[in-house]
């Protein structure tokens, strides 16, 4: 019987860099039984885009239940797994992916399965600053602080991942949901590409492509420092670029450096580190092993505090 694979993310765990490798790899994949459906792009974004408001996904695909049903009739009488992957499956907002509907679609197929990948709050909520720094200069550190505290999210996904299990176990059993160590699958054998192939029960890697396509998040300092500077709007790259260069000369661990102040760290240590050790018990039924990172390992590291007067004149002199 068929099988649905469905990666969920979570954004920022390398989403874009495998959606690329998955849709390059979609002849090899067929070889070995997996089907990765082309939708015009190489994640499948469109498929929800009606659940969660993505406008210019809709204006591609603006009815996505028939492709939806499309799909899983394809497949049902085969022996296939069908693989899809999009981060928004992991949305957490009032506007999220039903995957009631999903599994009614697909109940013809053997299992419905979930992979999600999780990584350490901290890294996560930096990665995520950056990213949202592309298209609108965010709130200051303290205000992510307080609102992941306070919520459990910020920008619409988890931060704490219990709130993503209460919601995917609101509508499907939680042994059909995979979690993966995303600092666990870059360090292993092949990368985030060779941890999930694994996952599907491939132990080999498709053929090397040229194109190697990944949301690198920039060093998280210095786009604080070019938001500051450009604040209302946008920074622009180039100033970042300069900043970074900037701080590549006065602050040499620049890269390891928090936008959040000892103080903030320990709050979202003293608000998540618990919790995660509660995440990974709910977790190992079907992710034996699972685990997070501790928060603990931040301590020590150069924050915003450390940016002193000669680092801001360098940056003007700079500009």
């Amino acid at each position: 019987m068929a099988r649905l694979v469905i990666h969920i993310g979570t954004h920022k765990t390398g989403t874009t860099f495998l959606q690329h490798k998955l849709a390059l790899a979609r002849p090899w994949l067929e070889e070995r039984g997996f089907v990765y459906p082309d939708l015009g792009r190489p994640a499948h974004h469109p498929l929800i885009a009606h659940w969660v408001g993505l406008k210019r996904e809709l204006e591609f695909c603006p009815d996505p239940v028939p492709v939806w049903q499309a799909i899983a009739a394809a497949h049902v009488d085969s022996d296939r797994t069908v693989v899809l992957s999009s981060e928004e499956f992991s949305r957490v907002t009032v506007n999220r992916p039903d995957f009631r509907a999903i599994r009614e679609w697909f109940q013809g197929y053997e299992s419905v399965r979930l992979i999600c990948y999780i990584r350490d709050q901290l890294s996560y909520l930096q990665s995520i600053y950056t990213e949202v720094s592309k298209v609108i200069n965010p709130t200051a550190p303290h205000a992510m602080v307080e609102e992941a505290i306070r919520t459990g999210t910020y920008t619409g996904v988890a931060i704490g991942y219990n709130l993503l299990a209460d919601i995917l176990a609101q509508q499907m059993p939680l042994e059909d949901v995979t979690f993966c160590s995303y600092s666990d699958a870059c360090q292993g054998e092949g990368g985030i590409l060779g941890h999930f192939l694994r996952q599907l029960g491939i132990d080999d890697l498709p053929p090397p492509t040229p194109v190697q396509r990944h949301n690198e998040s920039r060093a998280a300092l210095a786009v604080w420092i070019a938001n500051m500077i450009s604040a209302p709007a946008i920074s622009p790259a180039p100033l970042v670029e300069k900043v970074t260069q900037v701080l590549a000369e006065h602050v040499p661990d620049y890269r390891r450096a928090m936008i959040f102040t000892p103080d903030e760290v320990a709050q979202l240590q003293a608000r998540f580190e618990g919790a995660n050790r509660y995440f990974e018990v709910r977790a190992q039924p079907s992710s034996p092993g699972f685990t997070i990172p501790p928060l603990t390992s931040f301590d020590g590291r150069p924050s915003r505090e450390d940016i002193g007067a000669a680092v801001w004149d360098a940056v003007v002199k700079g500009l």
